[in-house]
């Protein structure tokens, strides 16, 4: 009986809670047959039971078992018994957990008393029911008197727990909620930051709802770029817990929408929307608002092609105007070929630059693994293969059928450029000083574009020397980069 009681337990801990309430069920039964159903053991599993419905948010249900529990209790053990005060506790977090914060709040403060003569004012039960309080109040925007509990309870928990405890994590999201909730968003946000630096779960249902609030701060703040990485996190996160169909992880794909939409990024925000499109369920879609976001992003396609008209008539002064009123750089067609790619593959030497002052990525690729670099080193642009290399064009990139850009190239000046590049990279990766040469031939423009190149993992061949710590090879460099032609004798 034992054996399967502390497996129960041992599946609440792992957040297993549908498979801990069917072997609590199986556990109960054998007390009520050995010990019967008044026995305190029985009564404890019972409470067990009651814990587990309200875990998997079965709350009617959960009551009901708790409620019957007490009763028992409270007259076979008597009211101020340990085991009684707990079944109190659970009945109060379930009545929370309906929304009853009156009723819940008010049994919680009751019980909160005895918990502190009986348990000790620093007993886990004891913390947990002020933690409880403190969270009702802040739902209750009593936002004072919630912080005070709070910190009563941190205070004990750093001395006792550590700084680093998954409990003391979660009295300092608490605090960092009613900090948020209040309008002192600096001050939570400072918190979570800290709350972050020390869990180890990022799973964990508070580290979630850390990273939600964070998320909210940044993206009121405006701190867009900040606000995306956390949410590819919290979406990393969730997809883990829930799975990728659940409402949490759509519903945080649409928030990377928002942001995506805020800093212009229309395209990336579109192509988020069609994914959900094709794999949400329609209460899911419904829930999202599915007439409003299918309106933006048929505007969105609009958009995208009026965008590929202006390229297509080579009208550069139209096309700033476009990005000055917040269209999105990176726009992409039906084969995700971008503005960039399309410029590049047509020649559009000015079209390219403004892109490119617009912050267009140089390195998307399109659905056959091409980026910008190989539509324009295929078509022999010896200029735009240098601006794009000045731009951080990553020279090694693989298409779908294994080409690189100098493998597609035709063009001879263009060819030596690329090949320029490709021995850069080669002799810096093992420190070897040919690469003196190679750099030492260069004009200075084909030297700046070499130099602003980058491979696949996004090093430049300048960083891939300082890597191999070579003692004077970084100098001699540096000198050919700033200008100085290096004399053999």
């Amino acid at each position: 009986m034992l054996e399967k009681g502390n497996i129960a337990i041992a599946l609440v801990q792992q957040g297993k809670y549908n498979e801990a309430l069917a072997i609590f069920e199986e556990a109960y039964e054998d007390h009520k047959k050995i010990l019967g159903e008044d026995h305190p053991h029985s009564m404890m599993i019972q409470r067990n039971i009651g814990e587990a419905l309200k875990s998997v948010g079965k709350y009617d249900e959960a009551l009901k078992v708790l409620k019957t529990v007490y009763k028992k209790q409270k007259k076979v053990l008597g009211p101020d018994s340990p085991d009684t005060i707990l079944t109190v506790n659970s009945i109060g977090y379930t009545l929370h957990g309906q929304n009853k914060l009156t009723e819940a709040l008010k049994l919680l403060q009751e019980s909160l008393e005895k918990c502190r003569i009986v348990l000790g004012p620093e007993h886990p039960s004891t913390l947990k029911v002020i933690n409880s309080i403190a969270v009702i109040l802040t739902q209750e925007k009593k936002y004072g008197e919630s912080l005070k509990h709070s910190r009563e309870v941190l205070k004990i928990q750093e001395k006792i727990l550590g700084i680093h405890h998954n409990d003391t994590l979660s009295t300092k999201h608490n605090i960092a909620t009613a900090l948020f909730e209040s309008g002192k968003l600096d001050e939570a946000l400072k918190i979570y930051k800290e709350i972050r630096s020390k869990e180890k779960d990022s799973t964990r249902p508070d580290s979630l709802s850390t990273k939600k609030n964070m998320l909210l701060i940044l993206t009121i703040q405006g701190k867009l770029d900040e606000a995306l990485k956390l949410s590819k996190e919290l979406l990393n996160a969730q997809e883990i817990v829930f799975g990728k169909r659940h409402k949490e992880t759509f519903l945080t794909k649409i928030s990377m929408v928002e942001i995506l939409n805020r800093a212009n990024k229309s395209y990336s925000a579109f192509k988020i929307l069609r994914e959900i499109f094709e794999t949400a369920d329609d209460d899911i879609l419904n829930t999202i608002g599915k007439d409003k976001i299918t309106e933006w992003m048929n505007g969105v396609e609009r958009e995208t092609g009026l965008l590929f008209s202006v390229i297509r008539r080579n009208d550069p002064g139209e096309l700033q105007e476009l990005f000055d009123y917040g269209r999105d750089v990176n726009s992409a067609d039906k084969n995700e070929s971008t503005l960039l790619h399309y410029a590049a593959a047509n020649g559009h030497n000015r079209i390219v630059e403004v892109l490119l002052k617009n912050g267009a990525d140089v390195n998307l690729i399109n659905i056959k693994g091409d980026t910008a670099l190989h539509e324009a080193a295929a078509n022999g642009l010896l200029n735009i293969v240098m601006n794009l290399l000045k731009f951080g064009s990553m020279y090694d990139v693989r298409n779908n059928e294994g080409a690189t850009a100098l493998d597609l190239c035709k063009n001879e000046n263009s060819r030596r450029l690329l090949k320029s590049v490709r021995e850069a990279f080669a002799y810096a990766e093992v420190g070897d000083g040919r690469i003196i040469h190679t750099l030492n031939d260069l004009q200075p423009d084909e030297l700046e574009a070499v130099q602003k190149t980058r491979n696949k993992e996004g090093k430049t061949f300048f960083q891939l020397i300082i890597m191999q710590k070579h003692k004077h090879l970084p100098n001699i460099v540096l000198d050919i980069i700033r200008g100085k032609k290096i004399v053999f004798k």
